[in-house]
């Protein structure tokens, strides 16, 4: 059985005579150039177009609510004055008569 001192002896030496890995020299630039910030490419998800179709979809429905909106307020205050004719045919209830 070996003893402790040996066996790490041999895992030390098992590595002799391997050489160091080297990297592919451009593969290092390209890392070098993304960790400085010299080259930036950004891939979009969604394409710019559609984002100002969704930008726009959004103000036109804005502007539309707003106008909606408006219109029903001028609609409303211009139910509240009466009509004579509605009135005269309604008129009857809202006597007190005594049956």
């Amino acid at each position: 059985m070996q003893t402790k001192e040996q066996f790490i002896e041999q895992v030390m030496s098992s590595t002799d005579g391997m050489s160091r890995a080297t990297a592919n020299p451009l593969l290092t630039d390209k890392i070098m150039e993304q960790v400085q910030g010299n080259k930036r490419r950004t891939v979009p998800l969604i394409p710019r177009s559609a984002i100002w179709l969704a930008a726009a979809s959004l103000l036109l429905l804005v502007g539309v609510n707003v106008a909606v909106c408006l219109q029903a307020q001028t609609v409303k205050s211009n139910t509240n004055t009466t009509n004579p004719v509605a009135d005269e045919y309604f008129s009857y209830l809202n006597t007190n008569n005594n049956l």
